[in-house]
């Protein structure tokens, strides 16, 4: 390490996040600039940054040396609390209680938590909301983004235009309004019913919404299927197993081809020696099994979004099953916004 960095205030400030070991938000030198510029400057785009920093004065549309020194000062403050330990600590715990732990199926895609540290600290900063409140926000204000892929193709652009409008919603007053009509504007009773579960239609396990539905289970403390003492987020973290509901080697033999047994609807999280005692058997065949089943509830079922007829299906009520498991997997992360 460079000896001056290191004996500088910077360093100072930052020292703490060497003896951090947060591994579900973990922003890099890019996401942090994005970041500083959000918080410092209200925009988006880093091409601003670059100007912004050479002095530029977008009302006088010109570069003057008042405006560099502004700009840097204004950077200045945006570095040191962006980075403040606390701030930081309290959005991990934010996260955490959103369901977010350290592992990839149950993480959000970075454009989505580094927004949701930008408004943390723009509310924080510039409201007198309550912490409560600022929680409530933050959480409803992720998942919406997440779910309706707000920032997904252009997150800049999207960063961008919500800070300006969160910005002037704020100056009139007008930023808990606007909160509740954006959302409601997008997670309307037609996306709950009908857009949400079609999203559904996956095979990645990489699919955001399929980390939703994760998280949803983490945060109403789950069980995981067939289980009564172990939590999904005990096997998650366990490297437990994602198990195809209908096996795959079961689907195969019946003429399935690997695009339609790899759904994410057909994947649920169990314990190595669950999947074992299932083995390659239908639905209504493993479900009989007395041993496999020990600890079967309706609960438990509801839970991981299992169809209450799973006992009675065997490959001809596949594409059924995969319907009606979509439905009911919306229906928990619709549980969990609701919740927040």
């Amino acid at each position: 390490m460079d000896p001056t960095f290191a004996n500088s205030d910077y360093y100072q400030h930052i020292a703490w996040a060497e003896k951090k070991n947060v591994r579900i938000f973990q922003p890099d030198f890019g996401d942090l600039l994005h970041i500083f510029l959000g918080i410092g400057f209200l925009r988006g785009r880093l091409s601003q940054l670059v100007s912004l920093v050479s002095g530029r004065d977008f009302e006088k549309q010109t570069y003057t040396e008042e405006a560099m020194a502004e700009s840097y000062e204004k950077f200045d403050k945006a570095v040191q609390y962006a980075l403040n330990e606390s701030n930081f600590s309290r959005y991990i715990l934010l996260l955490e209680s959103l369901g977010i732990i350290d592992r990839s199926f149950a993480k959000l895609p970075d454009s989505y938590t580094n927004f949701g540290y930008i408004l943390y600290l723009f509310l924080k900063k510039n409201t007198n909301f309550s912490n409560d409140e600022i929680e409530k926000f933050i959480k409803q204000w992720i998942l919406m983004t997440a779910l309706t892929k707000r920032y997904g193709s252009s997150p800049e652009t999207g960063f961008d235009k919500d800070l300006r409008l969160i910005s002037e919603n704020n100056e009139k007053n007008h930023l808990v309004e606007f909160f509740k009509e954006t959302i409601a504007q997008n997670l309307t009773e037609e996306f709950w019913t009908l857009t949400l579960p079609e999203n559904l239609v996956a095979q990645t396990t990489q699919l955001t919404n399929w980390r939703i539905f994760q998280m949803s289970q983490i945060h109403a403390k789950a069980h995981a299927w067939l289980e009564k003492d172990k939590f999904t987020v005990d096997t998650i973290k366990e490297q437990g197993n994602i198990h195809h509901i209908f096996p795959k080697a079961y689907l195969r033999k019946n003429g399935f081809k690997q695009s339609e047994y790899n759904q994410v609807a057909n994947y649920v999280w169990i314990t190595q020696p669950r999947n074992l005692q299932i083995g390659d058997r239908a639905p209504k065949d493993y479900m009989e099994d007395v041993e496999a089943t020990k600890y079967y509830s309706v609960e438990n079922d509801q839970a991981n979004a299992i169809p209450a007829d799973l006992n009675k299906f065997d490959f001809h009520q596949y594409n059924q099953f995969l319907i009606e498991r979509r439905n009911l997997m919306a229906r928990n992360i619709r549980r969990l916004f609701e919740s927040l």
